[in-house]
């Protein structure tokens, strides 16, 4: 056995373990396949050579071998020139005049093999080694195409690796590069050597580099739907956002998925999700593709941003499926609407639920937008230390001077402006994130308190608002104790508000959470009182220090002489419970000098202020408390 034949053998095991591989994942992906038509193309000319390599004396055979070798060879590049296209996710753009062009090299060298007897051999020809009775290859002018076609379509490859080279990810590009490296040593050893057949070994060893990009079809589909899984959805989403290509995404939601698990049950839904999935699988062209994302939601993904595919879908659902199905259809546009899988699937969890068969128009879908813009700036609020903290005094009318202030978080995004706390509030308690941020708003409250300026210029207390989902965190008790102590705060030294509806909504949970609070020394404040549903006797059995009245009550009685009997019949029953009592919302002098007659406590207005950062507040302390 020469060394020519040793090569041979080992690219043929090289080729064949690797075809176990393909085998064993599957060609679910484009990709995939595409890989397996290189190896195979590895193989056929392996293989053909080996054989050839036998039969050194017979002409025919000679002749016969370099034709199937060179007619496949040839291929081998475009194959790869194509799995290149495809592992970026650029195969969309390849249309028909495109693909024509990029197999004109190949066709053209086809003409020159075919034309290789009447040519004088202008490709490959044989003579005879009269010695050893061997027919030796000589390599024709011809053959420089196969060549030149080679190295067009590896530069055409090497342009889409660099040009998107964000699409492969660095583990992918690494490897792709390493690939084109194996080819091209073997390639040019062979054009200087030819008796070194080292091109088809490197070529499969190249094969095996890359065997990264083998994707396993078993971690690719979800079986219930037979569509592409979420991880897979997530991966190619995001291949697709780095490289920033622009793409829709139709997400088709059931929007009473959990109930029908219920009422239907599993079995019944099942053959549902089946029936969406086959119908939307009934759109797929080219790149397109189908994923089943989570329970009861699929995403079609393709690079036609027309609205006629969205037209359609809808179409389609409204005509085979029953119209008493919650199912929501939202087209979104990367990267004007999404940028990135997280993005995606954020949307998803946003989806409003409608009855009936229905396309989400624009309005729907920039509500869904604003809320998750919201969340990723609250997100990026508490991650970065831009929350910030802004104090409305709070006006004594006895002793003439401010002696409280109500903390209020702010949050002014790069991207968005300025957050209203309304907006952002209802979503932080939405999404969970309201407890990293309440408790974010009391570390800057104490780090301001600790500063010491505000004790000096007459605060007693800050008022720090307490939302529904904290108060039913376990241990919130230890963890606002342990926020205080690390800065050497006083609970007396904070005020806690809570709403009506915070009190009284679960009034049993939160009762635990407020005598946990009050053992510890904090004192509380009912906020917004006169717009809940709590009644008289459960005000005084919380024992609450202040109970702030809503800024409506004010705002009214200015206006209706029903309002201002409802105010000041609250206020007099108020201070016989020995309540002390902020008013909200005070901006004339008029509503002042009412409520003072009134023997109103507190004044909380634009009045005298609105709500202003730390050093704006010392310096209107210095101007109005000294």
């Amino acid at each position: 056995m020469d060394t020519k034949q040793v090569f041979y053998i080992t690219a043929l095991i090289i080729a064949f373990v690797f075809m176990i591989m393909l085998i064993r994942k599957g060609f679910r992906r484009k990709k995939n396949r595409i890989l397996m038509l290189l190896n195979i193309d590895i193989i056929v000319c392996t293989g053909a050579l080996l054989i050839g390599s036998f039969f050194d004396s017979n002409l025919i055979m000679q002749y016969t071998v370099m034709y199937i070798y060179h007619s496949i060879h040839v291929l081998f590049p475009l194959l790869f020139a194509i799995f290149t296209v495809e592992l970026v996710g650029k195969w969309y753009d390849i249309g028909k005049i495109k693909l024509l062009i990029l197999t004109l090299p190949v066709v053209i060298f086809y003409i020159v093999l075919i034309l290789n007897p009447f040519s004088n051999y202008f490709s490959f020809s044989f003579t005879l080694d009269e010695v050893t009775g061997e027919y030796i290859y000589h390599r024709g002018n011809g053959i420089l195409i196969e060549y030149v076609a080679a190295a067009i379509y590896i530069a055409f490859a090497f342009y889409y690796i660099v040009k998107y080279r964000l699409a492969l990810g660095k583990e992918k590009f690494v490897d792709i590069i390493i690939y084109v490296l194996f080819v091209l040593i073997g390639v040019i050893v062979q054009l200087v050597l030819p008796s070194v057949k080292l091109e088809l070994f490197m070529s499969s060893l190249g094969l095996i580099m890359i065997g990264g990009n083998v994707e396993n079809q078993n971690q690719l589909i979800d079986k219930k739907s037979n569509c592409f899984n979420f991880d897979t959805f997530v991966m190619d989403v995001d291949q697709y956002s780095r490289a920033k290509f622009t793409f829709r995404v139709i997400l088709v939601k059931i929007a009473d998925y959990n109930s029908r698990v219920v009422y239907d049950g599993i079995n019944a839904t099942t053959e549902l999700i089946k029936t969406i999935a086959e119908l939307l699988k009934s759109f797929i062209k080219r790149n397109d593709m189908v994923y089943y994302v989570n329970s009861g939601v699929f995403a079609f993904v393709t690079f036609n941003t027309s609205d006629l595919k969205v037209s359609s879908i809808y179409d389609i659902m409204r005509t085979k499926l029953d119209n008493s199905l919650d199912i929501d259809i939202i087209p979104l546009l990367s990267p004007n609407d999404a940028k990135s899988a997280n993005d995606f699937v954020a949307v998803i969890d946003r989806i409003p639920s409608n009855p009936g068969i229905t396309l989400l128009n624009s309005k729907s879908l920039g509500f869904i937008k604003r809320n998750t813009d919201v969340e990723k700036a609250i997100k990026n609020a508490l991650d970065n230390n831009t929350l910030m903290v802004y104090y409305q005094p709070i006006f004594d009318t006895k002793k003439n001077n401010f002696h409280s202030c109500e903390a209020l978080a702010r949050i002014n995004d790069p991207f968005l402006g300025f957050i209203p706390p309304d907006e952002f509030i209802k979503i932080a308690e939405k999404t969970g994130m309201i407890k990293e941020l309440g408790e974010r708003i009391l570390e800057i409250v104490c780090k301001d308190i600790e500063k010491g300026e505000l004790i000096k210029l007459g605060i007693e207390f800050i008022e720090v608002n307490l939302s529904p989902i904290q108060c039913m965190l376990p241990n919130l008790h230890n963890r606002f104790d342990n926020i205080l102590k690390e800065h050497n705060i006083k609970p007396n030294q904070i005020n806690l508000e809570i709403t009506e509806s915070t009190a009284y909504k679960d009034k049993n949970d939160f009762k635990a959470t407020y005598d946990n609070l009050k053992s510890f020394g904090f004192k509380f404040s009912l906020d917004d009182y006169g717009t809940g549903v709590s009644n008289i006797s459960s005000i005084y059995e919380m024992d609450f220090t202040i109970v702030k009245i809503d800024k409506s009550i004010l705002w009214n009685s200015n206006k209706n002489e029903g309002y201002k009997k409802i105010l000041e019949s609250n206020v007099n029953m108020l201070h016989n419970l020995n309540f002390s009592i902020v008013f909200e919302g005070v901006e004339t002098e008029e509503q002042l000098n009412y409520l003072k007659e009134q023997g109103v406590e507190y004044i909380q207005g634009y009045y005298f202020s609105k709500p202003i950062p730390y050093d704006e507040l010392i310096v209107f302390l210095k101007e109005h408390n000294i």
